[in-house]
C-alpha cells in the first residue's frame, strides 16, 4: 500500500445477531464472515475514498451512522483474550471484531505510508467497521502481532481506553508449544517471526541462544518477549490521558493478567471501556458464556476448564529454561505495572477484594479478582440512575428543576438537563427487589388531564371506564424476566370478544403503568424500555397538552381543514394491511382467490366524523367502517410541530431519533379492528382522544399465530379471525398467550420490536405513533416463523 493509494475495500453485512447469541461458536472474525454469507448481493467492492465520501454526504442515512470505539484489546497470544472478546460480544448492542483482517492490515501493511497517513488510514477503516443503524458499542480485539504497531491505534483514537492481556511465561509457552497437543511446533503463533525475525527477536536470540540452531523454545520466548516489551513501552507512553473536562490525568490503559480472568472483565475492564455500570442482563450473558471454552466452534462444544496448574506441571525443561531467561523480566514488569493500572482505575478495588477474602492488602493476588460477581447481588447494588446515564437516557450529573417534567428535557447524554434520581426511594426499591418482593406500584394509572367522561361506545371521545385487571401487574424497579404476565389468548377473547365494544368488569391488563411525574416511576419506565418490554406511561406534560387540544372537535376541524386525507374502508370491521400482490403469489392457488381486504378513499375530517358518528349507532352487521389517517409521510409535516414529543430528539418516546419512521395518526371509529401483526421496529403509541384496546403477545408466540408468510400481500399478519377463532383450521392458536390494555387519552404505550399487536377502537378516537429503530434481541423468535429480521 503506497502513500497515494486508495485501498479497495470489500464490504459485507455481518450477522452480529447470530454472533451475540453464542460468541464461543464463532469466536473469530473469520467465523463471523463465514456465518454471514458474504457473497452476491451481500458483498460490495469499493474504494475507501468513495465509501468515506458516502458517509460524509449522507449524515442522516441510518447506514451512515458510525458507532465510536469503546475499547481496544491487545494480547500476548493464547492468554484468554478470545474469552474477553466473547464476553463483550454477548450483548446484542455490541459490535466486536475479534482479530479482523482489515484492522490488522491498516496497522501493519502500509509499508511506504507516512506515519500520519497510517494513523488516518486506521481511523477511516475503524469508521467503516463501526457503521451500524442500531448498535451502541464497538470493541476491537486485535491479532497479537499488532502489538508491534499498537501506537497507530492509540494515536488515532487518543481518548479510547485499551488493554493488554498477558500470562505467566511457562503457561504461555506451553499454550504454544505443548508437546502433548501437537508435534507441529513450527506453526505455533510464537514461531511466525523465526523466518524473518525482527531486530528485538534477533537480539534476544543472540544474547541467550546464539546461532540459528537455537531451539524452538528460544525462538518462541524471544517472540513473546518482544510483544510484552512493546506493550510495556506503549503503556508507559499511552497508559494515561488528560481528561479535557477536568484537566486531570486519568488512566487509559490496563494490563490484564490471565489469572484475573474472568472476573476482571465485568469488574474493571468494561467500566474502563465506558460500560458503567454493567447492565445485569449483560453480566448474565457473561456468566453464561464463561461456562464454555472460548473457541468451541461447531457442534462439539467444549466446556472451559482452567489449565494453569496442568501447564506448570507438564512444562518441559527447555520451556522452563527459556521462559525464565527471556520472558521472566518482562513478565515481572507487566505484573508491577498491572497492579498500578488497577489501582489507578479503581483505587478501592484491592482493599475491597482483600477484605472480602479476609486477608491483608499486602496479600492481594490476581486469583482474588477472577470470580464473576453474582448477577443477583450486582442487580441489587447497581445505581439505577447510573444505568440510565450509561444507556444515554439521563445526562450525567444533571437534575431537573421542580415541575420541569417536559419529555423534551428527558435526558440525553451530553444534552439538556436530565432528571434527578431520588436516592432514598431508589435504595428502598432495590432493597425490596433484592429480598424477592415488589414495589407497591400496580398497573392501574392513567392521565388525569381531562375531565372524566364515562365510557359509552356511542359517545365520541369518552375517556373513562371502571373495568379492573384480573391480576394487577407487580412492577418492581427493574422488570423481571417473567414480565409481563401472559394469559391464554382464548381466555382473553372469551372474556371479551374483540367485536364487542362493551367493556367487561374485568380484563387481562398485566402491563406496568408508570406515572411520568413521579421521579422513581419515570426512572423505571426508562429501565423497562431499555429492557425492551412493553409498558404504559402517563402524565407526560407535552402529551397532555396535545390531549387537551385534540379532544376538541372544533380545534381538529381548524387544524385539518377541508383537505382530503387517505382513508381505508372495509366490508366489515376487520382491517388488514396489504401491499401490491406479486405475480409469484397470484399464480399460487391461494393467490388466485385473493382480493385486497380494504379499499382506499379520500375524505375530509368533517366528512369522516359525520360518517363515524352516523354508523356507530348501527349494529355491527349493518355498520360501514372507515379508518381515517394523517401522516407526515403523506404531506402532513406540520405534525412535528403539533406533536413536539415526536420531534426527532432522544426522549422516553424516541429511542433512536435518527431512525425515526415519520409520524402516523389514525382516527378510529367504534369497533374498527387492526388485525394482529408485528412491526420490524420499536413503536411508540400515544392515545390522544377516545379509547382503544390493545392486545399484545411476545414475539415467541408467532409460531402458534398462523402468520401469513412474507410473500403474501398481508405478510406478518395473523390469518386467524380472533373474533371467531376456528381451531379446526388454526389449531395452534389455542397455545397462544398474551395480555391486553385499555388506552385512555394521555397514555403512551411502548411496543418493542416484533411484539405482535391487535388493536380495537372502542369509540371515536385518535391515536398517533412513531417508530425509532429496531432491537435485535427478538430476531430469533421471528426467524423461527420464517421471517427475516
Amino acid at each position: 500500500m503506497s502513500l497515494e493509494s486508495d485501498p479497495v475495500v470489500i464490504l459485507c453485512k455481518l450477522n452480529f445477531q447470530k454472533y451475540a447469541e453464542s460468541p464461543h461458536l464463532s469466536p473469530m472474525f473469520k467465523d463471523l464472515v463465514g456465518n454471514s454469507k458474504c457473497m452476491g448481493a451481500n458483498r460490495r467492492r469499493e474504494s475507501l475514498k468513495t465509501l468515506m465520501q458516502e458517509i460524509a454526504d449522507n449524515p442522516n442515512d441510518p447506514n451512515s451512522r458510525v458507532v465510536p470505539p469503546n475499547g481496544f484489546v491487545f494480547h500476548e497470544s493464547r492468554v484468554g483474550s478470545t474469552l474477553i472478546a466473547n464476553f463483550m460480544a454477548s450483548d446484542p448492542y455490541a459490535m466486536v471484531f475479534s482479530e479482523s483482517t482489515p484492522m490488522a492490515s491498516a496497522m501493519l501493511h502500509c509499508e511506504s505510508c507516512t506515519h500520519e497517513y497510517n494513523v488516518q488510514l486506521f481511523r477511516d477503516v475503524t469508521t467503516l467497521m463501526g457503521r451500524s443503524p442500531f448498535h451502541k458499542h464497538l470493541f476491537f480485539k486485535f491479532q497479537s502481532i499488532t502489538v508491534t504497531s499498537m501506537n497507530i491505534a492509540l494515536e488515532a483514537f487518543p481518548d479510547v481506553p485499551w488493554a493488554f492481556v498477558y500470562r505467566q511465561p511457562v503457561q504461555t509457552m506451553m499454550s504454544h508449544l505443548d508437546p502433548a497437543k501437537s508435534n507441529n511446533q513450527a506453526n505455533a503463533p510464537c514461531m511466525r517471526s523465526k523466518r524473518h525475525p525482527p531486530r528485538d527477536v534477533q537480539e534476544a536470540i543472540t544474547q541467550f541462544a546464539p546461532g540459528w540452531s537455537a531451539p524452538n523454545e528460544a525462538w518462541c520466548a524471544a517472540h513473546l518477549n518482544m510483544l510484552c516489551n512493546y506493550a510495556i513501552r506503549n503503556f508507559e507512553k499511552y497508559g494515561t490521558r488528560v481528561d479535557p473536562a477536568t484537566n486531570q490525568v486519568v488512566q487509559r490503559g490496563v494490563l490484564i493478567p490471565y489469572d484475573s480472568l474472568p472476573g476482571f472483565v465485568p469488574q474493571i475492564l468494561l467500566p474502563l471501556f465506558r460500560i458503567n455500570p454493567l447492565p445485569p442482563s449483560w453480566l448474565q450473558k457473561i456468566t453464561d458464556e464463561s461456562n464454555f471454552y472460548s473457541k468451541s466452534r461447531g457442534a462439539k462444544i467444549r466446556v472451559f476448564q482452567g489449565d494453569s496448574k496442568d501447564k506448570d506441571t507438564r512444562a518441559t525443561e527447555q520451556i522452563q529454561l527459556y521462559a525464565e531467561k527471556m520472558l521472566s523480566p518482562s513478565y515481572a514488569l507487566l505484573e508491577e505495572k498491572a497492579r498500578l493500572s488497577l489501582q489507578a482505575v479503581d483505587p478501592s478495588f484491592v482493599k475491597t477484594v482483600t477484605s472480602k477474602n479476609n486477608v491483608a492488602e499486602s496479600e492481594f493476588n490476581w486469583k482474588m479478582v477472577s470470580p464473576l460477581p453474582s448477577v443477583a447481588e450486582h442487580r441489587a447494588k447497581v445505581s439505577a440512575g447510573a444505568i440510565l446515564r450509561n444507556a444515554g437516557l439521563f445526562a450525567s450529573g444533571a437534575s431537573s428543576s421542580s415541575g420541569d417534567n417536559a419529555v423534551s428535557s428527558a435526558p440525553v447524554a451530553g444534552g439538556r438537563s436530565g432528571m434527578r434520581v431520588n436516592k432514598e426511594e431508589t435504595e428502598q426499591e432495590h432493597t425490596h427487589a433484592a429480598n424477592g418482593g415488589h414495589s407497591s406500584l400496580e398497573g392501574l394509572g392513567h392521565s388525569s388531564v381531562l375531565e372524566e367522561k364515562e365510557f359509552q361506545s356511542w359517545l365520541p371521545f369518552a375517556n373513562h371506564h371502571h373495568s379492573r385487571p384480573i391480576q394487577p401487574a407487580n412492577c418492581p424497579y427493574h422488570p423481571e424476566s417473567t414480565y409481563p404476565t401472559a394469559y391464554s389468548m382464548l381466555d382473553i377473547t372469551n372474556n371479551w370478544n374483540p367485536d364487542s365494544t362493551d367493556i367487561p368488569p374485568m380484563h387481562y391488563d398485566t402491563l406496568c403503568h408508570f406515572d411520568y411525574a413521579n421521579e422513581t416511576q419515570r426512572e423505571s419506565a426508562y429501565l423497562y424500555r431499555a429492557a425492551e418490554v412493553p409498558f404504559v406511561a402517563y402524565n407526560i406534560p407535552e402529551v397532555d397538552a396535545v390531549v387537551k387540544k385534540w379532544s376538541d372537535v372544533d380545534y381538529m376541524h381548524s387544524l385539518l381543514g377541508g383537505k382530503k386525507y387517505r382513508t381505508e374502508t372495509s366490508e366489515d370491521n376487520h382491517f388488514m394491511y396489504w401491499r401490491q400482490a406479486r405475480n409469484t403469489f397470484l399464480r399460487t392457488a391461494e393467490g388466485a382467490n385473493w382480493k385486497p381486504p380494504t379499499s382506499i378513499v379520500s375524505t375530509t375530517f368533517e366528512e369522516w366524523v359525520e360518517f363515524a358518528v352516523k354508523n356507530q349507532n348501527k349494529s355491527i352487521e349493518d355498520r360501514d367502517h372507515q379508518y381515517f389517517r394523517v401522516s407526515s409521510d403523506l404531506g402532513s409535516n406540520w405534525l412535528y410541530d403539533e406533536l413536539p414529543f415526536f420531534q426527532p430528539k432522544k426522549s422516553l418516546l424516541l429511542v433512536e431519533p435518527r431512525e425515526q419512521k415519520g409520524i402516523h395518526c389514525r382516527f378510529g371509529m367504534r369497533s374498527v379492528i387492526a388485525e394482529a401483526h408485528f412491526d420490524g421496529t420499536r413503536n411508540s403509541v400515544v392515545e390522544l382522544a377516545g379509547m382503544r384496546r390493545w392486545i399484545l403477545t411476545h414475539p415467541n408466540q408467532c409460531e402458534n399465530m398462523h402468520m401469513l408468510k412474507s410473500d403474501h400481500p398481508s405478510g406478518r399478519h395473523s390469518a386467524v379471525d380472533w373474533s371467531k377463532v376456528d381451531l379446526e383450521k388454526y389449531p395452534n392458536f389455542a397455545k397462544v398467550k398474551g395480555n391486553e390494555v385499555i388506552l385512555l387519552p394521555g397514555d403512551f404505550l411502548f411496543v418493542p420490536t416484533f411484539w405482535i399487536h391487535y388493536i380495537v377502537s372502542l369509540n371515536l378516537n385518535i391515536q398517533c405513533n412513531s417508530r425509532s429503530g429496531k432491537w435485535p434481541g427478538y430476531d430469533k423468535d421471528i426467524h423461527k416463523c420464517g421471517f427475516r429480521s
